[in-house]
């Protein structure tokens, strides 16, 4: 279950992906004011575990998600 409790222990891990999602990924950076790739990525992952019902109440809570 995420929790924003264990956000100071982050793990680096690469991921290929195509180059038309990863120019979709540069423009919802550049539309959502996010500095960086990585951060859309997360927050893209995190709403859909929300979605799925895989992460906590209060993680959903601080998406905006109910």
């Amino acid at each position: 279950e995420y929790s924003s409790k264990r956000r100071g222990s982050c793990r680096a891990i690469s991921v290929s992906l195509d180059l038309d999602l990863i120019e979709i990924l540069r423009r919802l950076r550049h539309n959502s004011g996010e500095p960086s790739l990585s951060g859309v990525v997360r927050r893209l992952l995190r709403e859909r575990l929300a979605e799925m019902g895989l992460l906590g109440e209060e993680a959903k809570r601080a998406l905006g998600i109910s």
